[in-house]
């Protein structure tokens, strides 16, 4: 089989990642896509024989097309659930050698934290991303210095679900191992003819194990080979496995059939989108007033009668004869066409695009803390995801720098998705427990700080400084402030 073969589950793994992408980009970009999320009501008209019927068909989907009203709710719970993630900064321990990733993850000047906000984004829209860590085609055995001199550093690329077109895994014993991963490149390359102009070349990067050993090769665009197999190296030594990461929101495994974190809302706001069509092309025909005429005067006497013919409005006469009359009728709009359009919001709301729905009215702190619960339990089952996988590429990347002590490498994301609820009564209540010796100073100041009424970089040491010993007048402060 050819570079190129895809495997079996690929073309719907990427459809629906594509219709997943469309629906998190707004309204231009459904639209834009026209037939794939808005059929056309009149198919045997628009493709009928005679011109004028097929261009009548044609300008009514394009008009159908125009007002109906695509909500971006699915984008904006994407938003709110980045926001939830990052409303703190990821926590992270890595060793001198990868200080550099701290503010370039993968050598084009990406922070680890803004690498994290993009993984965590194409897991929200695909099934699962691979992230490759690699190491630039240098001499072995460089200094330090030398690496320096011509940045040879480790770095991780995000390749998305579309670019991965091909995988195959062999289990040894107990464990599962990649075999081999195919990935769809796509270059920018200056014109031979003109060098303002460039253009767009595909390739395929085969990684894979031969032998036991890590390999990588190259592949034009039409499948042949650019570059033998060559193994790669990680500080001077070879690797015995292919240090590529997958993602996914659900696991880290290789699976396309894993469903993306946004795929359900995605789906109900195309519902959402396809009634909310139908609904205004009903309101369009029913919503507008149609005028019938009756009258004995024939068509000449009425042209002469009306020789401006007939306008509706209040400023305006005509005259039709006698026993003339004029009915201006209009059809009552299909009101469940809207009920089920409101239904449909209902259901994104419940879904999770409650996050960016205002809540109104009073809630109890333990209400709210039931409702974050259960609003969080899949965003957390990613963070884990995603924290676990960078934390791997790290290792990769240290691989390659020759780090020897991986314990000295963590990443964690924020799990603390919304914001502990501590109520007036609850700080009350702290402050009891600290007078009555009950609590330390220590829990308290944490206590306050989830629930972020006290700065997060702010230390018990700082605080004792500013407060000393007045906890107690000082959080009956803050608790009448409140009330």
């Amino acid at each position: 089989m050819p570079v190129d073969t895809q495997h079996p589950l690929y073309n719907q793994a990427a459809d629906r990642s594509q219709t997943v992408r469309d629906v998190v980009k707004g309204a231009y970009a459904v639209k834009s896509q026209k037939t794939r999320y808005l059929p056309i009501p009149n198919l045997e008209d628009y493709y009928s024989a005679d011109p004028i019927t097929a261009k009548q068909a044609q300008d009514d989907y394009a008009d159908y097309l125009y007002r109906a009203q695509f909500l971006g709710v699915t984008g904006l719970t994407m938003q709110g659930f980045l926001g939830a993630i990052f409303r703190k900064h990821p926590e992270y321990d890595l060793p001198p050698e990868l200080d550099y990733a701290i503010e370039d993850m993968n050598g084009n000047g990406t922070s680890v934290a803004q690498f994290a906000k993009q993984v965590c984004a194409e897991v929200m829209q695909s099934p699962f991303v691979g992230i490759l860590a690699d190491y630039p085609d240098v001499p072995t055995g460089l200094t330090e210095s030398q690496r320096r001199t011509i940045n040879a550093s480790a770095t991780a690329k995000i390749y998305p679900i579309e670019s991965i077109i091909n995988y195959r895994t062999e289990t040894i014993g107990a464990r599962t191992i990649i075999k081999r991963v195919v990935l769809r490149e796509d270059v920018e390359v200056e014109s031979e003819q003109d060098r303002f102009t460039v253009e767009i070349k595909r390739r395929y990067r085969v990684l894979e194990l031969i032998g036991g050993i890590y390999h990588q090769s190259l592949y034009d665009d039409t499948a042949k080979p650019l570059t033998e197999p060559k193994p790669i190296l990680a500080n001077g030594r070879s690797m015995d496995f292919i240090p590529f990461h997958t993602i996914g929101s659900q696991s880290n495994q290789f699976d396309y059939s894993q469903k993306a974190l946004l795929e359900d809302i995605a789906d109900v706001n195309l519902s959402h989108y396809l009634l909310s069509a139908d609904l205004m092309e009903n309101l369009f025909i029913h919503g507008r007033s149609t005028l019938f005429l009756t009258s004995d005067m024939g068509q000449e006497q009425y042209d002469a009668a009306n020789p401006n013919g007939i306008r509706v409005g209040s400023r305006t006469a005509h005259f039709l004869g006698a026993n003339g009359s004029a009915t201006l009728l209009q059809a009552d709009a299909a009101s469940a066409l809207q009920v089920a359009v409101d239904a449909k919001l209902d259901d994104m709301q419940r879904m999770g695009a409650q996050l960016i729905t205002p809540r109104t009215g009073t809630e109890t702190a333990e209400a709210a803390r039931i409702r974050a619960s259960s609003e969080s339990s899949q965003l957390e089952t990613l963070v884990d995801n995603v924290s676990e996988g960078i934390e791997d590429v790290l290792e990769s990347m240290a691989l390659f720098m020759g780090v020897q002590n991986m314990d000295s490498i963590t990443f964690e994301l924020n799990r603390e998705l919304f914001p502990m609820v501590l109520s007036p009564q609850e700080v009350v209540e702290l402050r009891n427990l600290y007078a009555d010796g009950l609590i330390s100073r220590e829990a308290v100041w944490s206590r306050l700080r989830e629930a972020g009424w006290i700065d997060a970089e702010t230390t018990d040491d700082d605080l004792d400084q500013q407060i000393g010993d007045g906890i107690g007048e000082e959080m009956s402060n803050s608790v009448d402030s409140v009330n």
